[in-house]
């Protein structure tokens, strides 16, 4: 069953079925914002409508709490594995164009040949890796060409095997002539997490602000009951 489904299940047995009220009881179970206590309480709030006992409540929400817990521990064991799959997705495309651009280079060049546009645009990408590189271990205004090794300014088609090996070769598993693209890829993931913080943060705060207005109306209610009953002792013993 869905995270929803589940909750719903576990409301029905007490009575309750409405949608709505449903969706909103999953929304607070599923908010990291709001503690437990909170939760409890809203939650109180809602389920007095068909349940005013709150020893009665009590196992139903234990329930739901443990629910959620389990169900935000595998929602993010699931994230995390997908962004693994990602990455290593990401690693293998980069290897594949990485050793293909190599492939497509010629044995050999007579010397002093003009470069084409193609073998321009290899040799930018490859002193474009090596500037990311020296941008986080150097002093960011060291020359990213100076950092780089000979063949890294090199036409790739002169290099010897060797030399095109070390290009291709990697400290940890992503090619050196991938990392620009690498690092389009983090500043784009970061963006997207960026969004969807905000996003879920806007979620939050809305469905704590509803929280607590149900908590004051509630405690509004329960006041107003006992100001009704204390009144009603005071009319009895005159």
């Amino acid at each position: 069953m869905t995270w929803e489904e589940d909750v719903a299940s576990a409301l029905g047995k007490l009575g309750l079925h409405d949608e709505v009220q449903v969706q909103y009881v999953a929304g607070i179970l599923q908010d990291e914002a709001i503690d437990e206590e909170d939760k409890r309480d809203a939650m109180t709030g809602v389920l007095a409508e068909v349940e005013e006992d709150e020893a009665t409540l009590r196992p139903t929400l234990d329930h739901l709490i443990s629910l959620s817990e389990r169900h935000l521990a595998r929602s993010k064991d699931l994230e995390a594995i997908k962004r693994e799959q990602d990455l290593l997705a990401a690693r293998e495309r980069t290897k594949q164009a990485t050793a293909r651009v190599v492939d497509d280079e010629p044995a050999s060049k007579p010397a002093g040949r003009e470069l084409t546009e193609e073998q321009r645009a290899d040799r930018a990408r490859i002193l474009a890796s090596y500037a990311l590189i020296a941008d986080d271990e150097s002093d960011p205004e060291e020359s990213a060409a100076a950092s780089a090794p000979p063949e890294a300014t090199a036409d790739v088609s002169t290099l010897s095997k060797k030399q095109r090996k070390r290009l291709k070769d990697t400290e940890d598993g992503i090619d050196l002539l991938a990392r620009p693209n690498m690092n389009v890829a983090s500043v784009r993931a970061a963006e997207e997490k960026k969004r969807a913080a905000a996003k879920d943060a806007a979620v939050s705060k809305s469905i704590k602000d509803k929280a607590d207005l149900l908590k004051q109306r509630t405690d509004q209610a329960k006041r107003k009951e006992e100001a009704q009953k204390k009144a009603a002792r005071g009319e009895r013993r005159a």
